[in-house]
């Protein structure tokens, strides 16, 4: 089960999956290391891009640009009250064009989902998955 906690008070993240854990830095940088030793960095507001060549775009209120390499594909996600925002795995429905034939798999979408945890970690943002049964 994936699941990204914020403890509050501490300097430490935790994404419940892999067991990576992400070190929050001193305030001058936002660059973070994951399980995987991915660097993650926010070239602008509401992106954030890993040394993995994943990219995770906030695009507001109800949906999240995930991109791997040249595919890209739309995430159902919803800001909640608290400052974190929700997915659902059932969002993630197919790759953008022009891989929109390639099948996306239960393991793509576990993969896109750690990939998203790990990068709001590193920015210190809140993330809440719901409807967990999606992935068994």
């Amino acid at each position: 089960m994936l699941k990204y906690v914020r403890h509050e008070n501490s300097r430490r993240c935790l994404c419940e999956h892999s067991g990576s854990a992400a070190i929050r830095r001193p305030k001058a940088t936002r660059t973070v290391a994951s399980s995987s030793v991915t660097r993650f960095w926010s070239p602008r507001t509401n992106v954030v891009e890993g040394d993995n060549g994943v990219s995770v775009e906030v695009l507001g209120r109800t949906g999240i640009r995930y991109t791997e390499g040249e595919r890209s594909c739309f995430v159902d996600s919803e800001v909640l009250a608290s400052p974190a925002i929700a997915v659902w795995p059932s969002g993630i429905r197919h790759w953008d064009r022009p891989h929109e034939d390639d099948p996306l798999t239960d393991d793509d979408r576990r993969r896109i989902l750690q990939n998203i945890a790990d990068a709001f970690a590193s920015q210190d943002w809140g993330l809440e998955l719901i409807d967990r049964s999606d992935l068994g």
